[in-house]
């Protein structure tokens, strides 16, 4: 594509208050900071451990219960830093311990902690620990966890003492899932591999030392008018009913725009233990966050006695922000809201160590994927750490927040269900405070097929948010669950339907529409009336190709044999494509070469397919699995309103190869996933040899929301010089203002240089009458002559056999025989079966839109470029190619490649030698393109002027 695109987004260069920055006013008038109410400890740093002992099965009752004792000595184990995963540790690293068949491991761990005289309650939170642990404070069991992604966080108040204090912990970890046909008990997160699976405490932990009254468990609600309805568990330790004044105070937390409300919420009365509360706090014309206007603010909550003490405290930010579904279509604040997503990797975070520096890894991630315009992530398949959704919230990047239940097929429904739902509520209540999480993704890619219980439990688990989120925020079943013919088509309780969709490199791009047009038509089936559907509809996973590629160093463009060997490969398979399999969707040379590879490919197709989802309105969103930032141009394709052009409403393809002068009719669309506009302009240039020339201008009377207008006109070329490296730009202004930016990359072929007359030695023959071939010829200044059939081969020289020949009248005998003796032809494509005399030659079906060139120093490829091979726009679907020979061989001069989907390779164009004889084999779809597309037309003139201008004497000799 061309580069004609919008800018990057510049961040907001927002600085945030600081929650222990905060300071608030009672209802007397007394100024508190939150912070003065509790003491935070530290529990990052060096622990003993015990390193891990292996097992073929899970462990079962505690061993060895006197490590948890504060007589037994340690002093023989080694330091292990926390927060980091076991498995990352030397020692108890994966290559270290996966032997010997275990697949479970157990470690303890030991430290002791200072605490001061006063202790009125003491909390201890690890913010993650892989995966069940029991904790024993001054050798007393005071609290057991299990989950590997969500918070720790028990009261251990009677259990401690001032001054020193031992804490153990009991941790199990495991890799279960990777024994063949056991029944899960237990979600697992993406298990890509070993490395995905964390042991240990990886999150950072610490004690908080707080007041005898506590508030946790907070939920928010805020609404667009400022006000904010909460809930929380109130804990009162002090023995006796307390009698409180409850007081909500919001600030904003925007240091460039400090301001805060009260609200006071009346007396609340505390009985001995926990009890729930609930109620309102409001603030006056709330600044809204948005990804284009991330604002927030905090919510303290505080309870002051009748004295006018405040007996406990709590902070939360949040931010005033609304995502509801309108029919197929999601809003942000009652505003249209076009998903423009991507996917992140979530085990890219944490656990690490010491040295990992997980905020500023996750916003130089967010940033560059928000500077690119997209607006939504998705966590997949596991929850983030915090720290991520943080960042989100500053630098305004939605979430799609995915849980762990990742890849399962089949249930210990039992013990699954009792593990799964409690870890579940505990993950709600970390991230459901965080503005940037909009929607709920609650699994990815299950398969229903085999085991009913996963469908069962996928549908607990929505009926759990339901409960849960009083924010009602969209949720799906799971990610994937769309792709029926994969994971089972068992209706879900969803909100929206969420496709994975790797057409692209699993076959051609082009056909896109059909390929999707056949998922949409289940989903109506299952989930509509039969005739529509009515909720939103996302791809949130689609290109693909960033895995399994193997490069080739010792590669150089021009060496067959290793093209060959590669694109052959006997290894290569879907899940392991090496460049074999990825070669079909822009050539093989760039994937092996380790400095564009893969990437190069995703940039390509993530372009193209963008453009082509952009302008399917039942679409409310999409996002390319690319994942890694500086790969794909997302601008392009993420912008709210994307202008384009386009050969027609089914094709839709701009053409490339442009021939100069010429007229050209087209359409100029703009796919608005945002308000309407009223009135705009779309602008269209051409940028070659150093100069941009006006083309055209097209005005649009009004754009609808999230609809796809377009408008027919005609693109006059033109006569300019040759140019391989020009760009048609495209953009769209409203009120004289640029909003929408495209460009495409072209080539121009001077018609001059197209019809210059070919020189030629000999009189060219022509097998049989070709009303196609020969208005070509003359136009060319060629001499030629009718062969009838049967020809009489002894008398030519040189001969074409046309598209529209014949083949079954040739006397294929005679006609390898003259080859044979010296003669030179050119078949072009006619077809799919043999060549005429020479049965070992057969060219058979193979749909593609590219084609690579392998030998570029070949005659045929004068005044071309690579770029000239890829997507013939005026043929159905872009095909270069209908029909290849095969089997591909060093004499392939243009190469076709694979798709992962399966496909055959073989050769556009093959030169073979037969005796003294020459034979040019074309397989292009050339037909009919004669100076409608500049690339065909010099490519089929250089195949006419390779067979006229090659002395004949050098075919003897050769």
């Amino acid at each position: 594509m061309g580069n004609h695109l919008p800018q990057p987004l510049k961040p907001a260069g927002r600085r945030f208050l600081a929650a222990d920055d905060i300071v608030v006013t009672t209802t007397a008038g007394r100024t508190f900071g939150p912070v003065e109410h509790k003491r935070i400890i530290s529990l990052d740093g060096e622990w003993k451990f015990s390193g891990l002992a292996g097992a073929r099965e899970p462990f079962g009752e505690l061993l060895d219960p006197e490590r948890a004792g504060t007589e037994f000595d340690d002093s023989s184990w080694k330091s292990i830093p926390v927060p980091k995963s076991f498995y990352f540790h030397p020692g108890s690293s994966y290559d270290e311990i996966l032997k010997d068949g275990n697949n479970f491991f157990r470690g303890w761990y030991r430290r002791t902690i200072d605490l001061p005289e006063k202790l009125e309650s003491v909390m201890l939170e690890f913010d993650a620990i892989g995966y069940a642990a029991r904790l024993f404070v001054n050798g007393k069991e005071a609290g057991s966890h299990h989950g590997d992604f969500v918070p720790f966080i028990v009261d251990v108040t009677d259990f401690i003492r001032p001054g020193s204090n031992l804490l153990a912990l009991c941790v199990d970890s495991d890799f279960g899932y990777s024994i063949a046909k056991r029944k899960t008990p237990r979600s697992y997160g993406c298990k890509w591999d070993v490395a995905s699976i964390r042991g240990g405490i990886w999150g950072s932990a610490r004690a908080i030392v707080g007041t005898a009254t506590t508030i946790g468990e907070l939920v928010l609600n805020p609404k667009l008018d400022g006000a904010v309805e909460f809930s929380a568990i109130v804990t009162n330790r002090q023995g006796r009913v307390l009698r409180s004044l409850a007081v909500a105070t919001i600030l904003s937390a925007d240091l460039g725009a400090p301001s805060s409300q009260r609200t006071v919420l009346g007396e609340l009365e505390l009985t001995p233990g926990r009890a729930g509360w609930s109620g309102t706090a409001r603030f006056a014309d709330p600044r809204l966050w948005s990804p284009a206007d991330p604002n927030l603010y905090f919510l303290v909550l505080h309870l002051e006695s009748e004295a006018g003490e405040v007996l406990g405290s709590l902070v939360q930010r949040f931010g005033f922000r609304e995502f509801t579904i309108d029919g197929t279509s999601f809003l942000l604040n009652g505003k249209p809201f076009f998903l423009a997503g991507e996917s992140l990797h979530s085990n890219q975070f944490g656990g690490r160590g010491p040295d990992e520096n997980v905020r500023e890894k996750a916003e130089k991630w967010i940033g560059s994927m928000r500077s690119e315009r997209i607006n939504v992530l998705r966590t997949v398949h596991q929850p983030v750490v915090e720290t991520v959704l943080d960042v989100a919230d500053e630098l305004g990047m939605g979430i799609y927040d995915e849980w762990s239940f990742t890849f399962i097929d089949r249930l210990d429904e039992p013990a699954f269900e009792r593990n799964n739902l409690e870890e579940f509520r505990r993950w709600f209540l970390r991230d459901c405070n965080h503005p940037s999480v909009i929607m709920w993704s609650l699994g990815n890619e299950n398969n229903q097929k085999n085991d009913p219980a996963v469908n069962r439990q996928l549908n607990l688990q929505a009926k759990l948010m339901r409960n849960l989120d009083p924010q009602k925020r969209p949720l799906c079943a799971f990610s994937g669950m769309a792709t029926f013919v994969f994971f089972g088509e068992n209706k879900l309780d969803t909100d929206f339907l969420d496709l994975h969709h790797y057409h692209g490199i699993s076959g051609p791009w082009t056909t896109w529409d059909e390929q999707f047009e056949q998922s949409y038509r289940q989903a109506i089936n299952l989930y509509g009336d039969g005739e529509s559907l009515q909720m939103p509809y996302v791809i949130w996973e689609c290109v693909g190709g960033g895995w399994g590629v193997h490069f080739d160093d010792g590669y150089k463009l021009g060496d067959k044999a290793r093209y060959i060997e590669n694109l052959t490969h006997p290894a290569a398979n879907p899940g392991n494509p090496r460049a074999a399999l990825y070669s079909a969707v822009a050539g093989l040379a760039p994937v092996l070469d380790r400095k564009l590879g893969n990437a190069y490919m995703q940039r390509y197709l993530a372009a193209r397919l963008g453009e082509r989802m952009r302008q399917d309105t039942r679409i409310a969103g999409f996002a390319p699995w690319i994942v890694f930032p500086g790969i794909a141009q997302y601008a392009r394709f993420a912008q709210t309103t994307m202008p384009g052009l386009r050969d027609n409403p089914v094709n839709k393809l701009m053409p490339r190869q442009l021939v100069s002068p010429s007229k050209i009719p087209l359409q100029a669309f703009v796919a608005n996933g945002g308000e309407s506009i009223s009135k705009a302009v779309i602008q269209v240039t051409l940028k070659t040899n150093g100069t941009i020339i006006g083309l055209a201008t097209i005005p649009l009377d009004g754009i609808e929301a999230q609809t796809v207008q377009a408008r027919d006109f005609t693109l006059a070329i033109p006569e300019l010089p040759s140019d391989s490296k020009a760009e048609i730009q495209v953009t769209l202004l409203s009120e004289e203002q640029p909003i929408g930016w495209n460009g495409y990359e072209v080539t121009i072929h001077s018609r001059h240089e197209l019809l210059a007359p070919i020189r030629q030695a000999e009189t060219l023959h022509v097998m049989g009458k070709s009303p196609e071939l020969e208005p070509i010829l003359k136009q060319l200044g060629v001499k030629y002559e009718i062969l009838e059939n049967p020809p009489e081969f002894p008398k030519v020289r040189r001969i074409v056999v046309p598209w529209d020949a014949e083949l079954a009248d040739i006397d294929g005998k005679a006609l390898r025989n003259w080859v044979e003796k010296g003669g030179y032809v050119l078949f072009l494509e006619a077809g799919p079966g043999a060549i005429p005399g020479f049965d070992e030659l057969k060219r058979v079906p193979s749909h593609v839109y590219f084609a690579e060139m392998i030998e570029r120093e070949h005659r045929v490829f004068h005044g071309l470029v690579q770029a000239d091979l890829d997507t013939w726009a005026e043929n159905k679907h872009g095909w270069i190619v209908k029909n290849t020979l095969s089997p591909i061989d060093l004499d392939t001069v243009i190469a076709t490649g694979k798709f992962i989907g399966g496909s055959i390779t073989g050769a556009c164009l093959s030169q073979k030698n037969f005796g003294k004889g020459r034979m040019l084999i074309d397989s292009s779809a050339s037909r009919n393109l004669w100076l409608k597309n500049g690339a065909a037309t010099r490519y089929l003139r250089n195949l006419i002027t390779c067979l006229l201008e090659e002395n004949t004497a050098d075919l003897e000799n050769n």
